[in-house]
């Protein structure tokens, strides 16, 4: 494995630069951006980035966060981008430790989230969870499908929601 400061390699800067800009589809996978919103800026900071040459992929440790203009969020202790043959192209991304992925209307929480190209899905593990106001969905898996937008929960899935008292009542009187 040979570790790269990005500070000194031209082509070894281009390449962490591109997988790093490439952090935000993990940020708006869950969240496809719509044709009427504009592109968003992403801000990718962490306490440490380096590109591994030979591996052909971004590390981002300690403390990362990808925040979009959209008021989208990601958080993690580590996120790896791998790129594919076109170094242009990220084709996997893993983000591990503390995965916080806050959107508008709900936030996602797991120990590991991992977004693949191939696939155009995201799988979060780890404990996840969904929660949107005071409704919260766990699973030992949540799978997100980015294109038909379709969310799979996996294994022990609970869901726990509030229920207005009228709802209560339609339901004693089934």
């Amino acid at each position: 494995m040979k570790t790269v400061n990005v500070s000194h390699s031209r082509r070894a800067a281009t390449g962490a630069l591109r997988a790093c800009l490439c952090l935000a589809l993990v940020v708006t996978a869950v969240r496809p951006a719509r044709a009427e919103e504009p592109a968003d800026r992403v801000q990718v900071t962490a306490e440490r980035m380096e590109y591994l040459t030979d591996e052909h992929c971004m590390v981002c440790e300690h403390n990362v966060r990808a925040v979009l203009g959209s008021g989208t969020s990601l958080r993690a202790d580590k996120v790896v981008a791998y790129q594919g043959e076109n170094e242009a192209e990220v084709v996997k991304l893993v983000a591990t430790g503390n995965v916080v992925i806050k959107m508008p209307e709900r936030t996602v929480y797991g120990e590991q989230g991992t977004w693949e190209r191939k696939t155009g899905c995201v799988r979060i593990t780890g404990n996840p969870v969904v929660r949107q106001g005071e409704h919260e969905l766990t699973a030992d898996a949540i799978r997100y499908e980015i294109v038909t937008r379709k969310i799979s929960f996996e294994g022990r899935v609970r869901a726990v929601m509030d229920v207005s008292d009228q709802d209560k009542n339609k339901l004693l009187n089934f």
